[in-house]
């Protein structure tokens, strides 16, 4: 049985890429991402425009809300996010999608790659 990630784990491996004797990630594969507004978009619907401080909300996909309890930094560089309803957090749109599909550190960059050229 495999080990549930906690979300500092998922936090660490989105800061640091894990070496793998598969080979070196790619230098370049933060500029196959694509914006954290535009990623957001796709991945959370209800999501409102985000205000001039960059900082959009919307319903957070971790658990059940009729809310708008999950803040996401739209207008930044790397896409930050946080629920107010208790769910935590993380430093980028990688962290994200490794939460939100369960996906390791090199699956998530590979399908957020391919979501962003549809």
């Amino acid at each position: 049985m495999k080990a549930q990630r906690s979300p500092g784990n998922v936090l660490a491996a989105a800061l640091e890429p894990p070496k793998s004797k598969r080979g070196k990630l790619d230098p370049n594969w933060r500029e196959r991402l694509p914006s954290p507004l535009l990623y957001y978009r796709l991945h959370l619907p209800g999501m409102t425009e985000p205000k001039p401080n960059g900082w959009a909300k919307a319903p957070c996909p971790f658990h059940k809300d009729d809310g708008q309890s999950m803040n996401v930094w739209a207008g930044s560089k790397h896409g930050s996010w946080n629920c107010r309803g208790g769910c935590g957090g993380g430093p980028n749109i990688v962290a994200f999608h490794m939460r939100l599909t369960g996906l390791g550190f090199r699956s998530a960059i590979s399908a957020i790659s391919e979501d962003a050229s549809i």
